[in-house]
């Protein structure tokens, strides 16, 4: 969901040159396109952050109805917890089959995945956004290992903790887990480093 502003257009246009069908996408009138903005440190890590997501509020469950059957048919679903808790009982309520991929967004927001974590085919989260989930701090790998147990108890089949350049831990419910490193590089930003993460989750299931 994008306003009929110039952010809005600007973002369909390069989205749709990358190759993107964003003939679904919804345009609103008098709306302001989310916006993001944030500082970063001398290393490119993340200091302050603030956004405005409002327009995600439109996207409900009654402009959702029209597409319950590309859901229930789609290869996978991708979702974030930006969106509304009614948003997502909808989601989850309608997609028959189709496995769920989540990426838990922010530490403050990632709760409201909760109620459906059972129904997660992937969860990706940092070590804040586990911590919120689980009630506890994640800070060691004993931690990281204990987080994974709480997530799976909750349902999910496959998770994902991101650790920055350490790399990732990730961990089946009834299968294996691990930690996999990260090709060395120097970090200039780390905006988009979760979203390109997750993007390569998606293309691994699908």
């Amino acid at each position: 969901a994008v306003g009929d502003d110039a952010a809005g257009r600007s973002l369909l246009e390069s989205t749709q040159k990358a190759g993107v069908n964003v003939q679904a996408c919804w345009v609103f009138t008098g709306e302001a396109t989310s916006s993001y903005v944030s500082l970063h440190g001398p290393a490119g890590d993340l200091a302050v952050a603030v956004n405005d997501m409002r327009i995600l509020e439109r996207i409900t469950p009654v402009q959702l109805a029209a597409y319950a059957e590309r859901v229930r048919h789609a290869a996978a679903l991708v979702v974030d917890c930006n969106v509304t808790e009614n948003a997502l009982a909808w989601l989850f309520a309608n997609r028959g089959a189709t496995p769920v991929l989540v990426d838990a967004v922010s530490a403050f927001k990632c709760p409201r995945i909760r109620p459906w974590l059972a129904q997660v085919h992937t969860l990706k989260v940092n070590r804040q956004e586990a911590q919120a989930l689980c009630g506890f701090t994640v800070q060691t790998d004993a931690d990281i290992e204990r987080a994974a147990q709480c997530v799976h108890t909750l349902g999910v089949q496959q998770l994902v903790l991101s650790l920055g350049a350490r790399g990732l831990y990730w961990s089946e419910r009834d299968g294996g887990h691990g930690w996999h490193g990260v090709v060395p590089g120097d970090v200039v930003n780390v905006t988009g480093a979760g979203d390109a993460l997750m993007a390569g989750l998606v293309h691994g299931v699908v």
